[in-house]
């Protein structure tokens, strides 16, 4: 989130100081590129995990589960 918001303000600056040019420079490409790596793993772990929940052995009837509901 830290990485985004960084990446996102220094753009915003970047662009209104001169909106006719192009202003990338080396540390902005390089923050870009860490940027959309660390966000290809974030959708990777943020897929797997909503996969996870979804899986229906979490909702089924087991034992287990009805014994620590018929406990007092």
């Amino acid at each position: 989130m830290i990485l985004s918001i960084s990446l996102h303000i220094w753009d915003i600056k970047v662009h209104r100081s001169s909106s006719n040019r192009c202003c990338w420079t080396k540390d902005f490409h390089i923050l870009h590129s860490l940027h959309k790596g660390v966000a290809v793993l974030y959708y990777y772990f943020y897929k797997r995990a909503s996969l996870r929940i979804a899986d229906p052995r979490f909702y089924e009837s087991s034992p287990w589960i009805q014994n620590q509901f018929s406990l007092p």
